[in-house]
């Protein structure tokens, strides 16, 4: 990832030595003035293509620079969120201690209180699992590195983005067909080799031969972000990622404190003693027949 950035880079950046010189050196070949503001005027007014390249040239750099160097920092939150499981068995992870949950509170219910002392240890093994779960996958690290990754592509990741960075890259075709329209045509009619014009336009002379190394690097790049802009508003339209190892701490908590309650008992009244001995207080009040009896 970090050689394709740089690649990417590299080719921007020939695309800007270009534009410093169409606007320099070019003028300076072309248009042999004492004064380079009047030459640089002149040359413009001759040379159309160059002229619409150098005026769209500073919107270009912004939009490039900007995803460029967006791309380039987010790349450790990047590598944070593909260490993550996939989002595809994300679901799962909710789904299915949420059944077992359930399958247990109905069991609980249907079988009535006694179920519940047996039912204490799979609800508290579910609650420790949830628990693990954020630690085991290192969410809580992780988890906002995705958050702060998701909100610098906010303003990439739309499709009014894709369509101008579309056209910015037309911008550079422009360039690239200036060359030989407005530079390399024109010097060749004033006597200059093919080599001398390499020597004093380097940056013209290369960014027409690798156009099309150049196109094949950016190409997928702009193909990639216009295929994804659906995919980023459904991630971004989930809840925030810092609330994901949340999400299985609090059910997890919850499980613990019913696993807890499943083992408390009520202890049983004790009954009382029908042999006990009278005046017990604890025994049942005898008969007064029997009392007459026991004090003859």
């Amino acid at each position: 990832m970090p050689e394709r950035i740089d690649g990417f880079q590299r080719d921007i950046g020939q695309a800007a030595a270009f534009a410093k010189e169409a606007t320099t050196t070019a003028p300076a070949l072309l248009v042999p003035k004492s004064d380079p503001a009047t030459a640089r005027a002149e040359f413009l007014q001759k040379a159309p293509q160059v002229a619409l390249f150098v005026q769209q040239w500073p919107a270009v750099d912004r939009t490039f620079s900007d995803l460029l160097g967006t791309i380039d920092r987010q790349q450790p939150n990047f590598a944070a969120v593909q260490a993550l499981p996939s989002f595809r068995a994300f679901p799962w992870f909710f789904l299915a201690p949420g059944v077992l949950a359930v399958v247990l509170a109905l069991g609980g219910l249907v079988a009535g209180r006694r179920a519940w002392p047996p039912l204490r240890r799979p609800i508290l093994a579910l609650g420790v699992l949830l628990l693990l779960a954020p630690l085991v996958f290192g969410m809580f690290s992780r988890a906002p590195q995705g958050e702060r990754m998701i909100d610098a592509f906010a303003h990439l990741e739309t499709r009014k983005q894709v369509q101008t960075v579309q056209g910015h890259f037309g911008t550079v075709a422009i360039g690239q067909g200036a060359v030989t329209n407005d530079l390399v045509t024109p010097l060749k009619a004033r006597g200059l080799s093919d080599e001398e014009i390499k020597a004093r336009l380097p940056a013209a002379i290369t960014l027409r031969d690798r156009w099309t190394k150049i196109l094949n690097n950016i190409t997928p790049m702009v193909g990639v972000m216009s295929d994804n802009v659906a995919r980023y508003d459904a991630v971004a339209a989930l809840p925030r990622f810092g609330l994901f190892p949340w999400l299985f701490v609090v059910p997890g908590l919850l499980l613990l404190g019913a696993g807890a309650l499943a083992g408390t008992r009520r202890r049983p009244s004790r009954p009382g003693r029908s042999g006990a001995a009278p005046g017990d207080p604890s025994g049942p009040d005898p008969d007064p027949a029997e009392r007459e009896l026991a004090l003859r």
